[in-house]
């Protein structure tokens, strides 16, 4: 009030409204910044004659400054290394390219970058890194038999074992292929998550999970037994045998 200026106020009295306007508030988003051709028309009616070129580029640069893609608390949450969001179930990012064509992951560390091992890496190298570490308390003894799918799914990477009550995680996978598009011959990036497809599978020796599960030969028939169903098939919807009117009769060729 020092500079005799008129201050709106408006207390929140009531629980909802201060949730609503804190809600509000943070989801706010930044104004986006404007396109580079947009951004030219209008420097260029201010570009000096003299010398046109380091007058656009200083004054493309001074205006390139004042856009704000990223807000400041974003860009402190990047730097710093801190989740910008945090849900009650954890996403696992697969990358469904070749391996020799997926990036490298790297993290930011105090003595500069470190190297990171995606999920297929961890996967591979599950076995190994159990024999690394001798004092892991109750690995899961059936590592060597888990699929990809399951390792994503229900496994701790840490303790090597199955999490015991949390639900399944959530799959990322990326690129997402247009189903309009012809895959042909290429399995390692599927429409769906399709892993049984993937190359990665293909190559997987299957041989410990022959026999594993053990079936009757009459399997099928004790489960019709069971739930038995009507096979009267009526695709082109005329009324059954059952449905016709007795004086009218069988149907006739004209």
């Amino acid at each position: 009030m020092g500079w005799v200026a008129n201050t709106d106020i408006q207390p929140a009295t009531t629980l909802i409204g201060l949730v609503k306007y804190i809600a509000k508030y943070v989801s706010k988003p930044e104004k986006a910044s404007m396109a580079y051709k947009d951004m030219e028309s209008q420097v260029l009616k201010y570009t000096s004659d003299k010398s046109p070129l380091l007058s656009f580029t200083s004054k493309m640069l001074n205006k390139l400054v004042g856009e704000r893609d990223y807000s400041a608390q974003e860009v402190s949450h990047i730097l710093l290394q801190l989740p910008m969001s945090k849900g009650s179930r954890e996403v696992r990012v697969v990358d469904c390219r070749p391996e020799e064509k997926q990036d490298e992951t790297v993290i930011f560390d105090g003595d500069g970058l470190k190297p990171q091992r995606n999920a297929l890496q961890k996967y591979k190298d599950r076995v190994a890194d159990v024999a690394k570490k001798p004092h892991l308390k109750d690995p899961d003894p059936n590592l060597a038999n888990l699929t990809f799918l399951d390792w994503l799914q229900f496994y701790d990477w840490d303790k090597f074992r199955r999490f015991p009550k949390a639900r399944p995680r959530v799959i990322s996978y990326w690129p997402r292929s247009d189903p309009r598009e012809d895959e042909g011959d290429d399995l390692t990036c599927p429409a769906s998550l399709d892993l049984g497809n993937r190359m990665l599978d293909r190559l997987y020796d299957w041989m410990c999970h022959v026999d594993k599960y053990k079936f009757s030969t009459t399997y099928w028939e004790e489960i019709k037994a069971l739930y038995p169903a009507d096979e009267s098939i009526n695709p082109a919807g005329l009324p059954l045998l059952g449905d016709l009117n007795a004086d009218k009769g069988p149907y006739t060729m004209s």
